[in-house]
């Protein structure tokens, strides 16, 4: 679906001149992917894809079809929360509060981070398509990935995830 998606938001309620109106914020983004389904029968999906949500949603649910769990576990579902995630993410820094993340394993793969501060790190994570700090790390996972898509299988991970500027023992 990468091909297809573009991962486009618009606002279309609670935003006014570039502030929010304190109405709910409302965000769209187009999944073109819908009009290829449209008017056709889906097909059952009974072979569950590694690293996904559709076994565990299938088990959890007591389906013989995942597809209901892949369509609402989907690329689109993911894009709302990232969406989400970056209005919080800049209320959060009108009080201070910084929050960022990279990755520190997948597969086997594991990198050697460096000695830096945390906003340094998250700096150098959004340089890199794996979100690696460490440049040598992130070429073993990227051959790790390859390798994974070649047996046609998927990789776990360890994503690191921390913020700064909360406020901490204020009162008990």
């Amino acid at each position: 679906r990468m091909q297809i998606e573009q991962d486009h938001a618009d606002i279309l309620g609670g935003w006014l001149r570039g502030m929010t109106t304190g109405a709910p914020l409302v965000v769209q983004i187009a999944n073109r992917d819908w009009a290829n389904w449209q008017g056709r029968e889906l097909p059952a999906v009974t072979t569950p894809r590694p690293g996904h949500a559709d076994y565990a949603g299938a088990r959890k649910y007591g389906l013989d079809d995942a597809r209901p769990i892949l369509e609402r576990a989907s690329a689109r579902e993911t894009a709302a929360r990232v969406a989400v995630g970056a209005v919080a993410r800049a209320l959060l820094a009108e009080f201070g509060v910084a929050a960022g993340s990279y990755v520190e394993q997948i597969g086997a793969a594991r990198a050697t981070i460096p000695d830096l501060p945390l906003p340094a790190l998250w700096d150098l994570a959004e340089e890199s398509d794996v979100r690696c700090p460490d440049p040598a790390g992130a070429a073993a996972m990227r051959a790790a990935i390859d390798a994974a898509r070649a047996a046609g299988d998927s990789l776990g991970g360890l994503c690191v995830v921390g913020a700064i500027g909360l406020p901490v023992g204020l009162g008990s």
